[in-house]
């Protein structure tokens, strides 16, 4: 399938490695030499699990890209700068805006938040990405043969990747969990008013570009997102719900995995599927969500045993894509 170039690339591009060059973090990934023209970039931050997945496919896959680290819930508050939400608003290519929240970064769901990463570009096609999923699947298709995403198994790995990029983390990370709270202390600091911060700089972005109609609609969307999430993350029956439906999709990962034949979840090979679940219950665990399989390690009251996850966890934090892409990428939220 042919995609359109998006129209005033150029512009969109150098407007917004302008405005970020102050807090952008930028390093050459994938044997990208200094001397080489990028194809593909990447603005990502290092503990955003969105950016994760982005990241482990193209250290899967090998691609060269040059990276665009920065700051997503901190001064200067980055992505709320207008040029970068005119480039993820190119990149929507009309999607609607997000306009509310429910504990999960699902953007094929809720909608397209026009302030968040990661945002992808393809500077030879003269194309923006947004959206985990799709940048994910974009990645692999432009390889030539797709490995991670095989044509007989589309349907079958597309189904887990839907499940697990619909995980409510954002729930998870930022909501207090009741009974015990199993989130580690530095975790617990990070995520404490981090949604009424947002809403103050929101609010500020919104004042100064007051005469910018689009960038006006793009953070009040966001803003409606963020006080959805200040009315549920410290309301009980909603977390205790978020919890309930995450244990009960570890237990069908459990099920899963107990009925299939080989060492992966939808073949002899591993795939997107298995990549998108490793980085899930990788952040599960640093949540101290780990009781959900392994109750030895990670005692709690709603501890179950669940063995097959445990190996498959085990073996996903053992491939070399994730270690770098993830585990030994940095530690903001990690």
């Amino acid at each position: 399938m042919t995609i359109s170039k998006i129209e005033h690339f150029d512009k969109l591009t150098a407007d917004a490695e302008a405005a970020l060059t102050d807090c952008d973090t930028r390093t050459l990934q994938g044997g990208l030499a200094s001397n080489e023209q990028a194809k593909y970039e990447l603005y990502h931050n290092v503990g955003s699990i969105c950016a994760q997945k982005v990241r482990t496919v193209l250290a899967e896959l090998a691609v060269p890209y040059l990276s665009h680290d920065i700051p997503i819930v901190a001064e200067p508050w980055p992505t709320y700068h207008p040029d970068y939400v005119k480039l993820r608003i190119a990149g929507s290519r009309g999607q609607d805006f997000v306009s509310g929240h429910t504990g999960s970064s699902s953007t094929s769901k809720y909608g397209f938040d026009p302030t968040v990463v990661p945002t992808f570009i393809d500077c030879e096609a003269e194309n923006i990405v947004i959206d985990s999923q799709r940048i994910c699947r974009y990645i692999d298709s432009q390889i030539g043969q797709s490995t991670l995403r095989p044509a007989a198994l589309v349907t079958e790995i597309d189904a887990q990747t839907a499940i697990v990029d619909d995980i409510p983390n954002i729930a998870l990370s930022f909501g207090t969990h009741p009974g015990v709270d199993p989130r580690p202390p530095s975790i617990r600091k990070y995520a404490d008013g981090a949604m009424p911060r947002k809403l103050k700089a929101l609010k500020k972005v919104r004042g100064i570009y007051s005469s910018n109609e689009t960038i006006v609609r793009a953070i009040e969307a966001k803003m409606v997102k963020e006080q959805a999430a200040v009315d549920f993350l410290e309301d009980a029956d909603f977390m205790n719900g978020v919890l309930a439906r995450t244990a009960n999709l570890i237990g069908t990962l459990e099920s899963a995995l107990a009925s299939a034949t080989t060492d992966w979840l939808c073949s002899d090979s591993y795939t997107m599927a298995d990549l998108f679940w490793g980085i899930n219950l990788y952040r599960l665990k640093k949540l101290g969500m780990g009781y959900l399989w392994d109750p030895e390690a990670y005692p709690h009251e709603r501890a179950v045993y669940r063995y097959n996850v445990r190996a498959y966890a085990e073996r996903l934090a053992e491939r070399p894509s994730f270690r770098h892409a993830v585990a030994d990428w940095g530690v903001a939220f990690n």
